[in-house]
């Protein structure tokens, strides 16, 4: 803090004697109103800091880009897996097909040469045959019971 007030008391004071120097007409040298330079091992050390954190953000950043280079190879690698694996499902799925359609033909080749008639035919003509025989039960009760009251009483 006491060094950059002293150093604002020094720029202030050289801007004055500059402008006394130029309004009297005196030559007054040019090392006398500019700062003095840094060290030159200061200057040094700081170079080498700033070299440190640049040789670290290139080290950081050569890291970020193999993993992204890794990073796309594996998801390359995983959409070529992903292609075969739709592929495979696809070529399964047609292969499925084609035995369904194929055990469906030799489910029917079979009923026609053991002469099994058809399934849904035969079910709708035994709940036909069903109804048929329960109205004719119920006929019959109905009759037995209107031959019962009347014949004995």
């Amino acid at each position: 803090m006491a060094d950059k007030l002293l150093g604002g008391y020094i720029e202030v004071f050289a801007v004055v004697m500059r402008a006394a120097a130029e309004v009297l007409g005196f030559a007054v040298p040019r090392l006398l109103w500019e700062p003095p330079p840094a060290s030159i091992d200061r200057r040094l050390a700081k170079l080498e800091v700033a070299k440190a954190a640049l040789m670290e953000s290139l080290t950081a950043v050569e890291e970020l880009q193999r993993q992204a280079e890794e990073g796309k190879v594996e998801h390359e690698r995983v959409r070529a897996e992903l292609a075969a694996t739709i592929a495979s499902k696809d070529d399964a799925e047609r292969k499925l097909q084609s035995i369904q359609a194929l055990i469906t033909q030799d489910v029917e080749a079979f009923q026609t040469l053991a002469g099994v008639p058809n399934v849904a035919k035969e079910r709708l003509l035994g709940f036909a045959s069903g109804v048929v025989a329960s109205i004719i039960a119920s006929g019959v009760m109905a009759l037995t019971v209107w031959a019962w009251k009347h014949f004995a009483s």
